[in-house]
């Protein structure tokens, strides 16, 4: 069974309908085989066939499974590597520098940096090396795991100048860094 994380969008009760067009309030936690698993409000969990679901529910469900393991295959049958190396140089993109708004936007090749104020192409790149590197040594582990819903087909970092504008954000106090799942973000102040 694939389980969904219980925080986020994914564990929230919703209607289903069936092709019947039979309804019914529950939350998707896994898939068996060509089944969803649904909680029931009384804490049951019933297996349900999709080919029974109304087509929506049914895209839904296979799109909250594809979410929960990645786009890409799955890779949990690989090896474990020996060692893994980060050796580019990436390429920074600059995207949009705003002074007025205090929005400033960099790319590298899966990573979106937003931050409220202007930073250098060696500042982003170091961020960038960090970060993709980090990318590639969870997509080469054998775990299935990719960081969540890129927007715009890249994963958003947000960097904050003041620790006190990212506090106000949501980031956790004392902490270097905060990813939030629901939102598929990464703050770091």
């Amino acid at each position: 069974m694939i389980l969904i994380p219980a925080a986020g969008w994914a564990a929230e009760f919703r209607s289903w309908t069936d092709l019947q067009d039979r309804r019914i309030e529950a939350r998707m936690v896994g898939m068996e085989g060509e089944s969803v698993v649904l909680e029931l409000k009384d804490g049951r969990k019933v297996p349900y066939p999709l080919e029974k679901l109304s087509e929506a529910d049914g895209k839904y469900a296979l799109g909250v499974q594809q979410a929960a393991v990645g786009k890409s295959e799955a890779n949990f049958d690989n090896p474990w590597p020996e060692r893994i190396k980060f050796g580019e140089d990436p390429e920074i993109v600059t995207v949009e520098e705003d002074a007025e708004e205090k929005r400033f936007v960099y790319e590298s090749a899966h990573y979106r940096y937003e931050c409220d104020v202007r930073l250098s192409k060696s500042v982003v790149k170091g961020f960038a090396v960090m970060f993709e590197a980090t990318h590639l040594f969870c997509r080469t582990l054998p775990l299935g795991i990719d960081g969540g819903e890129p927007e715009g087909g890249k994963l958003v970092i947000r960097l904050f100048e003041q620790y006190d504008d990212y506090i106000e954000a949501g980031g956790i106090p004392d902490s270097a860094g905060t990813f939030l799942g629901g939102e598929g973000v990464v703050m770091v102040p």
